[in-house]
C-alpha cells in the first residue's frame, strides 16, 4: 500500500526535498519513510512520515553491533529541526554542498576517472563499480577470500566470483584495493578479507545510480 500522494507531497515540501538526517538536497533520491513502521502499528499520518535519502534510509534499517539505533524520538527530532530551518529559509533548495558532501563525492568521481585513463583502468573501474553497487544494494559487505579451489568474492547478498582464473582474480583484488584506497569500503578487522561500505561509499553509489549507473559492466 502506497502513501497517499498528497501526504508524500506535504512531506517533501516541508523538507525542501532535503534528507531529514543528513540534510543534503537530494531532489530525486528521497524516500518517504514511516518513523514507526506499518508492521509495528505505524500509520500514514503526517506526523509519522519523514523524507530521507537512500543512504540514510539504509542506515536507519541497519542493525550493527555496539551501536545505538535511531529511536522514534530522535527521528522526529531531526525531522522537526529540518522543517524549522526550511520554513525559516535557512536551508534554501539547491544548496547541495551545505555539508561538503558534493565536493567529497566529486573528488572521488574525479579519482575514479583518473584511474580509468590508465592502461588497465577501465577494467578496474568497471569491476570496482560493480562490487560497490552490488554491496550497497545488499547488506553493504564485501568479502574476498582465497580458497583451495580459487578466489571467492561476495558483495551484498550476491556471489560475484568463485574459483575464477588468475587474471580475473587479480582484477577483483585490484578493484577491492581501489575501493579501499578511495575510502569507499573499510576493513572490518578481518585482515583484508571482509570489508563494509563506508558512508562515502553509499553516497557515491547514490550518485552513480542517479546518473544511470548499472551493476553490470558499462
Amino acid at each position: 500500500m502506497t502513501i497517499p500522494s498528497e501526504l508524500a507531497s506535504a512531506v517533501l515540501v516541508s523538507s525542501g526535498r532535503r534528507c531529514c538526517l543528513c540534510r543534503r538536497f537530494k531532489p530525486v533520491q528521497l524516500q518517504v519513510h514511516h518513523i514507526v513502521e506499518r508492521s509495528q502499528g505505524g500509520g500514514d499520518d503526517f506526523d509519522n512520515l519523514m523524507a530521507i535519502c537512500l543512504t540514510c534510509h539504509t542506515d536507519v534499517h541497519t542493525k550493527a553491533p555496539f551501536t545505538q539505533r535511531f529511536t522514534e524520538a530522535e527521528l522526529k527530532g531531526h525531522r522537526d529541526s529540518l522543517y524549522k530551518l526550511v520554513a525559516e529559509g535557512k536551508l534554501p533548495a539547491g544548496d547541495e554542498n551545505v555539508d561538503g558532501t558534493s565536493t567529497l563525492v566529486a573528488e572521488v568521481l574525479q579519482k575514479l576517472g583518473a584511474v580509468s585513463r590508465s592502461p588497465v583502468g577501465p577494467e578496474l573501474k568497471t569491476t570496482a563499480r560493480r562490487i560497490l553497487l552490488t554491496a550497497v544494494q545488499g547488506d553493504g559487505h564485501v568479502a574476498i577470500m582465497d580458497t583451495q579451489g580459487g578466489l571467492i568474492v561476495d558483495a551484498g547478498n550476491e556471489n560475484l566470483a568463485a574459483h575464477v582464473n588468475q587474471r580475473i582474480a587479480a582484477d577483483y583484488r585490484h578493484a577491492v584495493r581501489q575501493l579501499e584506497s578511495l575510502g569507499l569500503i573499510e576493513d572490518a578487522g578481518s585482515r583484508g578479507e571482509v570489508f563494509y561500505a563506508t558512508h562515502t561509499g553509499y553516497q557515491l553509489a547514490d550518485e552513480l545510480l542517479a546518473q544511470g549507473g548499472k551493476i553490470e559492466a558499462d
